[in-house]
């Protein structure tokens, strides 16, 4: 078989396998894009376990809020004072946006942007073209003309 042969066989075989591979690790239903949508699909289950939590919470008071100590345990709670407790007032500098858990309004973390298959067999085809010249420069054998004109 003749070095260009080998080299166009070994091009079509090259190309074929990483073009497999590279759609495996980086196209859309990939490694790397099914890893960050297992990431994103994790972060949105503990945002709605925390939701559902607060949601238990708040049924919680207001079922507390029919008794009077229940009021009461509330309103301490929220920072309302009875009557006879001293209450400190702070300068309106000092003040400072209420303090919030967690904000709902956050962006989930954007998956992976997987590459497009087209891309990937260009990628994928570059890579073996490289491949496949150098091979194709280390396995060419000078011809027998040019090997009698060397000195021994």
């Amino acid at each position: 078989m003749s070095v260009l042969k080998k080299s166009f066989f070994i091009l079509v075989v090259l190309t074929i396998c990483l073009y497999f591979l590279t759609t495996g690790l980086f196209a859309k239903g990939g490694y790397f894009y099914n890893k960050s949508l297992e990431k994103v699909l994790l972060d949105l289950e503990y945002r709605a376990d925390r939701l559902k939590s607060d949601v238990e919470n708040l049924m919680l008071q207001s079922g507390e809020l029919t008794t009077e100590e229940g009021i009461r345990d509330t309103a301490l709670n929220l920072g309302y004072y009875v009557d006879g407790d001293k209450v400190y007032l702070f300068a309106e500098s000092e003040l400072q946006e209420p303090y919030t858990k967690y904000r709902i309004d956050e962006e989930v973390e954007q998956p992976f942007k997987p590459l497009s298959k087209p891309l990937c067999f260009v990628i994928s085809l570059g890579i073996s073209l490289v491949v496949t010249l150098l091979y194709t420069l280390i396995a060419r054998k000078p011809n027998s003309e040019e090997e009698s004109d060397l000195p021994v």
